[in-house]
């Protein structure tokens, strides 16, 4: 991805930002699944817990894809590195955020840096001061303050203040950065845009500004949430992913930081350990291949959903895929072996 770099908003940058929320929703997806597989008993609250969450960043990916088509460029899925490599616009490296973990991910089993590191990504923005200075906007948000909210960071972000160090400072940057170049110098096409969940009440599909706003902020809500008590952060109704059968009820009304936060609360699971014996070799090396080719051939479908126009209800398209990778990243924690995907 070549990056514009400029300090006007122009299409480019915008389109730019959207690509860029493309490759951040993928790159949180083989860390979350890298946690989740290393839960040895999969019928354990934590790992029904994070299933959903990876479910929803399936989701979250999708839209990020959809608003690029709209948009009027290309999504693409490059298989994202946890090397330090820095995420186009994203600099979470400010010492006064604390989010110097989001670029520099480690791989792991779930444990408690990998928990802290999935609460960082998630941190509802309300709790972070420095992304609301001004008196009053820098509380927890909830509902009778959304316009408010809404109103500062247009305001904030009618320059371009990239590097952010947050995805939803990114996100509302974007929604800015669409105003300021004209709602109307995109094309909104719904060529080749993809609603995997057929039966939702938020919008997957995007024909216009107003779509692409109800987009970023199912992604911010699912996330993050609204405060409704102490520790208390739910997804409002109609922005709920309800007919997911892999998205368990008992979670999918909580926020991703409210699930991750229980399973804080109520201890971590036993996982699995690596094993440097050198009888385990062959198979962690065949397990680490069947997860490297599982993972690309992912990557591909996903071009190919949004590029060329497969369909993306047909299961082997998709969930095929996807359940693939479940399975695969497993197969290399029963190696003893963390799982590396490309």
């Amino acid at each position: 991805m070549t990056i514009t770099a400029t300090k006007t908003w122009t299409k480019q940058l915008v389109q730019d930002h959207a690509k860029t929320a493309v490759q951040v929703e993928l790159y949180t997806l083989p860390f979350y699944l890298t946690a989740l597989t290393s839960i040895k008993d999969t019928s354990h609250p934590a790992y029904k817990s994070i299933l959903s969450i990876c479910i929803e960043e399936m989701l979250h990916l999708q839209l990020a894809a959809n608003l690029c088509l709209a948009l009027d460029t290309k999504p693409e899925f490059p298989a994202p590195t946890y090397d330090g490599t820095p995420i186009p616009y994203l600099d979470p490296n400010n010492p006064t955020t604390g989010h110097h973990k989001l670029i520099n991910a480690q791989l792991d089993a779930l444990n408690t840096t990998t928990l802290d590191l999935m609460l960082d990504i998630e941190t509802p923005s309300g709790l972070e001061q420095h992304r609301h200075p001004e008196k009053g906007i820098w509380k927890i948000i909830d509902l009778l303050e959304d316009s408010l909210e809404a109103r500062w960071h247009l305001q904030h972000h009618l320059t371009p203040q990239y590097p952010y160090d947050t995805i939803g400072e990114m996100y509302n940057a974007l929604i800015a950065g669409i105003v300021v170049v004209g709602k109307d110098n995109f094309s909104w096409t719904t060529r080749n845009q993809q609603a995997a969940w057929t039966s939702e009440a938020f919008t997957q599909i995007i024909t216009k500004f107003e779509d692409a706003e109800e987009a970023v902020k199912t992604i911010s809500l699912q996330g993050e949430g609204t405060t409704t008590g102490k520790d208390r952060y739910a997804i409002p109704e109609n922005y709920r992913l309800k007919s997911e059968v892999m998205d368990d009820k008992s979670f999918n009304e909580f926020s991703h930081y409210e699930r991750l936060l229980n399973i804080k609360n109520q201890g971590l699971p036993e996982v699995y350990g690596t094993n440097n014996n050198q009888e385990n070799q062959q198979a962690q090396q065949q397990a680490l291949a069947n997860l490297q080719s599982t993972f690309a051939d992912l990557l591909t479908e996903l071009d190919s959903i949004w590029n060329i126009g497969k369909d993306i209800t047909q299961d082997n398209n998709f969930w095929h895929p996807m359940l693939g990778l479940l399975k695969a990243a497993q197969g290399c924690w029963q190696a003893g072996v963390i799982p590396k995907w490309s």
